[in-house]
């Protein structure tokens, strides 16, 4: 097997870690990336890489690759090349024209479908710090609510700001994260249309996309389900806080209105003290007219008892008093509740 650029590395440490695998060039023509490699295993030696180095299978050639390939005699079974290009190798054995066209119809779509479903991989990616930074506030608020403590208000508004947050991640991911769905589907459909069957040391392109391409697509639904899991899960702690939150008004409006009433009551009863003082009041003035009334009259030379006849009064100025207060506040009740019955 021959690999031309080590790119990442992880295309030479796959291959390389395959019992398959009897010989593997690597052709790389920016020599510090070796070098690289080399320092690093002697400054910090990692296992995997030390292995890589020192196993008897590798050579490793600085070069060109294309300029390797043409001098050298040796010849290869797999020629990988790191240039994010993907190749596939069609032998046509016995194929017809229809058949050769429509295999290689299936074959594009495959790889144009896996290209497209991957896409939603580094917004899946980019989202899940995200995820992780709201589910650990949802907790300690959460927590809270549960024990709680802090204000009820700051509490809601925090839960408020993270739904938004949570709404802004699915309507910025979920177009595409259902696009990498419908993707796959297709993907799997037409790995089935191909009727692949299996041959001694090869692998199939079903079990090649189960290791490469499944992975990248659990991870996407799995990052989709929980956004919506996260959501539902901010949605209930802010009803339940809400819930909270109202039955502490109620209870608050419970109060003013216990306090209103006992004001009400107050007011009442000081209405009808001075209602009683006032009563008292003019009796004492009304008295006192029919007092200076009675000594004017006996003045003129009528044999009056002044004395007597303010005393007799006395009884029936209140009562006329007390009559006049009663009609005077039924008919203030009364346009209270009309004015009342209009509104």
């Amino acid at each position: 097997m021959a690999i031309i650029g080590l790119g990442s590395g992880d295309t030479l440490f796959a291959s390389g870690g395959r019992r398959e695998t009897l010989s593997l060039d690597l052709i790389e023509i920016l020599t510090p990336q070796l070098e690289t490699l080399i320092a690093l295993d002697r400054a910090r030696p990692i296992p995997g890489l030390n292995a890589l180095l020192r196993d008897p299978r590798m050579r490793f050639i600085t070069g060109d690759g294309r300029a390797f390939l043409m001098r050298t005699p040796r010849r290869f079974d797999v020629i990988q090349a790191e240039d994010d290009a993907t190749r596939f190798v069609l032998v046509d054995s016995s194929l017809t024209e229809r058949q050769a066209g429509r295999t290689l119809q299936r074959l594009f779509e495959i790889e144009a479908y896996r290209m497209l479903a991957l896409l939603a991989l580094p917004i899946a990616r980019r989202q899940n710090p995200r995820i992780v930074q709201i589910e650990a506030a949802l907790a300690t608020l959460t927590d809270s609510i549960a024990r709680d403590q802090g204000d009820d208000e700051a509490l809601l508004h925090e839960l408020t700001r993270l739904a938004a947050e949570v709404e802004s991640g699915l309507a910025a991911s979920q177009f595409r994260f259902s696009a990498c769905r419908a993707y796959e589907e297709l993907v799997v459909r037409r790995i089935g249309e191909l009727r692949e069957q299996r041959l001694p040391g090869i692998q199939p392109l079903e079990e090649f996309m189960a290791r490469r391409f499944t992975p990248a697509v659990a991870t996407v639904n799995t990052v989709s389900q929980r956004l919506h899991d996260l959501s539902e899960r901010v949605a209930q702690a802010s009803s339940l806080l809400s819930t909270r939150v109202d039955i502490t008004r109620e209870r608050q409006n419970q109060a003013l209105l216990a306090s209103m009433d006992r004001r009400a009551k107050l007011q009442l009863r000081l209405q009808q003290t001075v209602e009683g003082l006032s009563v008292a009041a003019i009796c004492y003035y009304v008295a006192g007219l029919v007092g200076y009334g009675a000594k004017a009259l006996k003045g003129a030379g009528l044999p009056l008892n002044v004395d007597l006849i303010v005393g007799l009064s006395i009884p029936l100025v209140a009562l006329g008093v007390m009559a006049a207060v009663r009609r005077a506040r039924k008919h203030a009740s009364a346009g209270e509740r009309s004015q009342t019955f209009k509104r």
